[in-house]
């Protein structure tokens, strides 16, 4: 069938076409611009349904439909959204060469066809009976084939008019628009949807983020208030320990036990100092700065045994190192023991005497610790190695995983005391 023409007259009487909500009886006058917010709250099919329905009421049809490539099957058209008696054949699909809308698509001709089983026996199947059909090709913009709008007729006494056809053809670009309008929302919607989706998964990860930490949060300030606890009755005990240890000296007549129950006290007093030190500058970070704590202890020795200390100078050199709470415990009580020791067997009768501290780093994770005096020596000590003192000592160095070594210094008299320990069980840090 050859393209319907019309004549100039014709056409300038027909108007602008354009759809909006239907009135009751719509006209071409009645057509207004597509006001896409009529059907912002539509979906797609249900909003090209009102389109159909108004073009059948137009041109006095008795259904109306939209057929449509298939996707991934460009081979066969579909009745994607159908109006009026054929409402139930809607999804309908149909072989391209044989449908009279894909024949329309590929010849690029609008057709009206009167009996149109005849030619396209597909159309028999139909109920109720199409006596009358026009199909007009609908194009994007690119001229890319979309599918086709169709009217049909189901009474043999009332075909269409060239007219009708005419208007079709009008409606076609009008419902070109409106799908793409439609399909476009629909994205779009999709897209924010999906958005608001991540969104909400987002807030959740982070609502669910914020509770760990929270829950992170109240555990540690439980496990500090705990440690601070274990810490206040750590100090307590030894305290308590220290001041048995001084009744029980006050109450012996025996003057060897009282030397050894004030060497115990002694020890507990430097514990204590350790302890607290320890307790005030590990913190969170459980690491404790070492020049500091090595010179506690021997600010804390020097005024213990200040009758002893007056006669001897004390050399430190230490270098700015941090510890671990693990590493810096057993070395500050090797130091005290050592220095101890020291004040008490190397400068014998108000000696005058040099005591030498010294802690350097060796590599990544190692140190080396000496003290030495110019004392008399080893030999005229009264300790020996199978004393309490060295046996504390020696349990420390095993703690540490260190090598223990006691010499003389190379010159002149005195004791040399060497801790060398080549890999602590944490990084040696450095301050600042």
């Amino acid at each position: 069938m050859n393209p319907i023409e019309y004549s100039s007259s014709r056409r300038g009487s027909l108007g602008p076409i354009v759809i909006e909500g239907w009135p009751e009886e719509p006209t071409l006058d009645s057509l207004g611009t597509c006001d896409p917010s009529i059907i912002l709250n539509e979906n797609c099919q249900h909003a090209v349904r009102r389109f159909l329905h108004g073009a059948m009421r137009l041109c006095k049809a008795g259904s109306a439909g939209l057929s449509v490539l298939v996707d991934g099957s460009p081979d066969s058209m579909c009745w994607e959204v159908v109006t009026g008696a054929l409402v139930a054949h809607e999804g309908r699909r149909m072989p391209r060469e044989r449908s009279p809308c894909g024949v329309c698509m590929d010849t690029h001709v609008p057709m009206i066809l009167s009996d149109p089983e005849r030619v396209f026996p597909e159309l028999k199947y139909a109920c109720p009976w199409i006596s009358h059909l026009v199909v007009v090709p609908l194009y994007d913009a690119g001229k890319a084939p979309m599918g086709a709008l169709w009217l049909a007729q189901h009474s043999g006494s009332a075909p269409f008019s060239e007219e009708q056809c005419y208007i079709a053809q009008r409606l076609a670009m009008p419902l070109v628009r409106t799908i793409k309008v439609l399909k476009l929302l629909e994205q779009r919607t999709a897209a924010l949807h999906s958005a608001f989706e991540d969104l909400e998964r987002e807030r959740h990860s982070r609502k669910m983020a914020e509770s760990a930490y929270q829950e992170s949060q109240q555990a540690l300030e439980f496990k500090e208030a705990e440690v601070r606890e274990v810490h206040h009755r750590v100090k307590n005990t030894i305290q308590m320990a220290a001041t048995v240890l001084k009744l029980q000296a006050h109450a012996t007549s025996s003057g060897e036990v009282r030397a050894a129950l004030r060497n115990g006290q002694d020890r507990l007093r430097s514990l204590a100092a350790v302890h607290e030190l320890l307790q005030a500058d590990a913190g969170v970070l459980q690491a404790v700065a070492m020049p500091k704590l090595l010179g506690i202890v021997i600010d804390a020795l020097r005024y213990s045994f200040a009758d002893q200390a007056q006669h001897v100078r004390v050399e430190v050199h230490i270098d700015s190192i941090m510890l671990t709470t693990a590493a810096a415990m057993p070395l500050a009580l090797i130091a005290n023991e050592v220095i101890t020791n020291a004040y008490k067997h190397a400068f014998v009768d108000a000696r005058p005497g040099e005591l030498t501290v010294m802690l350097r780093r060796l590599g990544d994770n190692g140190l080396i610790l000496q003290v030495s005096d110019n004392g008399v020596g080893m030999a005229q000590r009264s300790e020996r190695k199978q004393g309490l003192g060295m046996a504390f000592i020696e349990g420390f160095a095993l703690q540490l995983g260190g090598v223990l070594v006691l010499s003389a210094p190379e010159q002149g008299s005195g004791t040399l005391v060497t801790l060398t320990v080549q890999n602590l069980a944490s990084r040696v840090q450095s301050l600042g």
